[in-house]
C-alpha cells in the first residue's frame, strides 16, 4: 500500500521547526499574558482591597498579619482543591513537564494547562512564595502538547515541542528570549544538551517575547547595571561561587524534603497545600520578603539603597532571608501548592550573594565599593546549581540586568557553584545524560528512504546501548559504543520501520544480541545476526507492510552474560528466513517472521499482521 504523500512544508526540517516554533511562541505568549492578568487580578482582590502593598508585597501590621495567614491558607486549599481534577498540575510543574518529554512522548493531558494557571494565579496572587515561571512552563507545555494532537503529529514532534514550550515559557515570563531558548535544551537534563531543540527554541521564543513584552514592554525585568567590572574582585567571585554552591545544596534538599515530607503525610492531598500555605504565611509575618514569587523583592535587593537598608543589625535580617525563602518556597510548593521554584531560587541567590558582598564591603571597603555585582552573581549561580542549569541561567540573568560586563565573575561562580553542588538538583524527573533518555532525538529517522550504509549517528538514532544484564556488544560495533553496558540506563531507537532495520542489518553489521523492533502492538523479533544480505528476505517487506511513521528498536532481553561468550566462541551467520503460510479458508493471510533460536532455545511465531499480536 503507497504511503501518503508528504506535503512540501513537512520536507524541509528547517521550514517545518520555524513554523512549529512560531506556533509553540504564540502559546508562550498568550499564556505568559494570561498567567500574568490573572495573578494581578487575585492580588488585587486578595491583598489589595485588604489594604496591603502589592509589589513588593508586605503585611501592613498585626490585624493583616492575621488576615493575611487566613488567605494563604484559604489560596493553598484552593489549588489543592483545583488540582484534584489534575494532578499533574502539583507542585512545580517543570517536573511534571519534563516527565512528559522523556516518559510519555509530550503527551500532557488536555486538563493541566488550564487548571495550572488558575491554580497558580491564586497561589501567587495571595503572595505566598511561589514563582511564575513553573506554571507558565508547563502551562505552555500543555497547550502545546494539545496542539499537536490536533495537527496529526507523531510523538517525537510532539515531545519536541513539549520540551521547546518548556524554555520558551520561561524565557517568556522573564523577557529573557535568548536564556529561554538555551533553558529549552538545558533544563532536560543533568550533564547533557537537547542541542536539536535550539533552532525552534530561539523562534519560539523571540515569537512569545514579541508577544508579551508588546503588552508588558521590552525592558529587563531588574533594569541595566552599569558599573564597571573591575577584575581585581574574582577571587572573591570564585569564593562567593563556593558559597552559593552550598546554598543550593540546602535548597534541593529542604525542597526535596518537605515534597517527601507531604507527600507521606497522613492528609488528605488536597488539604496538604492549605498547611503548606498556613506555615509559609507564618513565615512571612516575621520576613515579608519571603511573599510572592521574590522579583519584585529582588529587584528591592538590586536597587543602590539595598545596602543601607541591610547594614549594621540589618544584616541579621539579610543572612536570614535566603534560608527564610527557602524554607517559605518548599512549604508552599512542596505541600502540592501550584508554582514554581526558579524565581524564588533567584532571590535566594540575590540575597545570598548581596550578604556576601556587604561583608567583603566591611573587610575592604577599597576594592568592593558596592555589594550589587555580587548579588547579580549570585542570583544566577544559587539556581544555574541548583537547577543544573549553568549555561541558560548565566544567559538570562544577563538579559534580565543588562550586565553584560560581569559576564567573566558570573561564568566562574556559576561554574564553581556548579561543581560544588554536585548531583543535586531541584528537578528530580531530569535525565543524567541524553544516553538515558527513553525517546530519540526530533528528527530521528527523517528525510531517509533508503537503506544506505550508514552509522547509527548519521541517521539521528544513535543512542548509548544498553539492556539490564547484558555484558557484550556486537562484533563491528566501534567507538562510544565499544564498552560494557553494566550501569547504563536502558535505550530506544525510533524512527520509520525501514530505517530501523537499516540500522540494524548496516550500522550494527552482524551481531550477538538478538534485537527487536516494535510498531505499536506489533513485533518483529530479529535473530542474532541481523545482515546486510536480510534487507531481501520477506522478513523486510513484512517490516514494510506493518510500518507507521514511528516504531521502536530495542535489544531482546533474552540476552545475557553467558550466551555473549558462547556466542562469541562461535559466530555463524544465520540470515532470517520468513515464513509465509498459505491463508486457509475464511482467514487472513499472516505473514509471521522466525529469527534463529537462541542456542537451542525453541521459538514460536513472532508476528501476526492480521492480529498485531505476538
Amino acid at each position: 500500500m503507497p504511503r501518503p504523500p508528504v506535503s512540501g512544508w513537512r520536507r524541509s526540517y528547517f521550514v517545518r521547526w520555524f513554523l512549529l516554533g512560531s506556533l509553540v511562541g504564540l502559546i508562550s505568549g498568550a499564556a505568559a499574558l494570561a498567567l500574568h492578568y490573572l495573578t494581578v487580578a487575585v492580588r488585587s482582590l486578595a491583598l489589595g482591597s485588604l489594604g496591603f502593598r502589592v509589589s513588593p508585597p508586605s503585611i501592613p501590621g498585626p490585624p493583616g498579619g492575621l488576615a493575611f495567614l487566613g488567605i494563604a491558607a484559604a489560596a493553598g486549599l484552593a489549588s489543592g482543591l483545583l488540582t484534584e481534577a489534575a494532578p499533574e498540575a502539583r507542585g512545580s510543574g517543570i517536573d511534571s513537564a519534563i516527565a512528559a518529554y522523556h516518559e510519555l512522548g509530550g503527551a500532557i493531558r488536555r486538563a493541566v494547562a488550564p487548571i495550572k494557571l488558575l491554580a497558580s494565579s491564586i497561589v501567587m496572587g495571595a503572595g505566598l512564595s511561589a514563582g511564575d515561571e513553573g506554571p507558565i512552563a508547563q502551562a505552555s507545555a500543555g497547550f502545546a502538547s494539545w496542539a499537536s494532537d490536533l495537527m496529526g503529529l507523531g510523538p517525537g514532534e510532539r515531545r519536541a515541542l513539549v520540551g521547546v514550550a518548556i524554555g520558551t515559557g520561561i524565557g517568556t515570563i522573564f523577557k529573557t528570549p535568548i536564556g529561554g531558548a538555551f533553558l529549552a535544551a538545558e533544563i532536560l537534563y543533568r550533564r547533557d544538551f537537547e542541542y536539536e531543540l535550539v533552532f525552534p527554541a530561539f523562534v519560539a521564543s523571540a515569537v512569545g517575547y514579541t508577544i508579551y513584552g508588546a503588552v508588558t514592554g521590552y525592558g529587563p525585568i531588574f533594569g541595566f547595571y552599569t558599573a564597571p567590572f573591575d577584575p581585581a574582585r574574582l577571587p572573591l567571585y570564585a569564593l562567593l561561587g563556593v558559597l552559593c554552591g552550598l546554598v543550593a545544596i540546602v535548597y534541593v534538599r529542604a525542597y526535596n524534603a518537605a515534597e517527601d515530607a507531604f507527600s507521606a503525610a497522613r492528609v488528605p492531598r488536597w488539604a496538604r497545600p492549605a498547611l503548606g500555605g498556613l506555615a509559609a504565611g507564618a513565615i512571612a509575618l516575621a520576613f515579608p520578603e519571603v511573599m510572592g514569587t521574590g522579583t519584585s523583592w529582588t529587584a528591592e535587593l538590586l536597587s543602590p539603597s539595598a545596602p543601607a537598608l541591610y547594614a549594621g543589625a540589618g544584616l541579621l535580617i539579610l543572612a536570614a532571608l535566603p534560608f527564610a525563602k527557602i524554607a517559605a518556597t518548599s512549604l508552599t510548593v512542596g505541600s502540592g501548592g501550584s508554582g514554581g521554584v526558579f524565581a524564588p531560587g533567584i532571590f535566594v541567590g540575590a540575597a545570598t550573594g548581596l550578604l556576601f558582598g556587604a561583608l567583603m564591603h566591611m573587610l575592604a571597603p577599597s576594592l568592593v565599593q558596592s555589594p550589587v555585582p555580587f548579588a547579580i552573581v549570585g542570583m544566577l549561580a544559587v539556581f544555574g546549581a541548583a537547577g543544573k542549569l549553568p549555561i541558560s541561567v548565566t544567559v538570562m540573568v544577563v538579559e534580565m540586568t543588562g550586565s553584560l560586563q560581569l559576564l567573566p565573575a558570573e561564568l566562574i561562580a556559576v561554574t564553581i557553584a556548579y561543581v560544588v553542588s554536585g548531583p543535586a538538583t531541584i528537578y528530580r524527573s531530569q535525565r543524567m545524560s541524553r544516553a538515558g533518555a527513553a525517546w530519540p532525538s526530533p528528527s530521528a529517522g527523517r528525510g531517509l528512504t533508503s537503506l544506505g550504509a550508514r552509522s547509527m549517528r548519521e541517521v539521528g538514532l544513535y543512542r548509548e546501548p544498553h539492556v539490564g544484564g547484558f555484558d557484550c556488544l556486537p562484533p563491528g560495533v566501534s567507538g562510544e559504543l565499544d564498552r560494557p553496558l553494566r550501569d547504563v540506563q536502558p535505550y530506544l531507537l525510533q524512527g520509520p520501520a525501514e530505517v530501523l532495520y537499516g540500522v540494524l542489518a548496516h550500522a550494527l553489521g552482524p551481531g550477538l544480541l538478538e534485537y527487536a523492533i516494535y510498531c505499536g502492538r506489533t513485533e518483529v523479533r530479529f535473530g542474532h545476526h541481523v545482515t546486510p544480505e536480510s534487507a531481501e528476505s520477506g522478513s523486510y517487506k513484512a517490516l514494510l507492510a506493518i510500518s507507521p511513521d514511528f516504531c521502536e528498536i530495542r535489544p531482546s532481553r533474552l540476552h545475557n552474560r553467558e550466551m555473549c561468550r558462547a556466542s562469541a566462541r562461535s559466530h555463524r551467520p544465520r540470515p532470517l528466513k520468513p515464513i509465509d503460510e498459505p491463508k486457509s479458508e475464511g482467514s487472513p493471510r499472516s505473514t509471521r517472521i522466525r529469527g534463529p533460536a537462541p542456542h537451542g532455545r525453541p521459538r514460536g511465531p513472532l508476528i501476526s499482521r492480521a492480529s498485531g499480536r505476538s
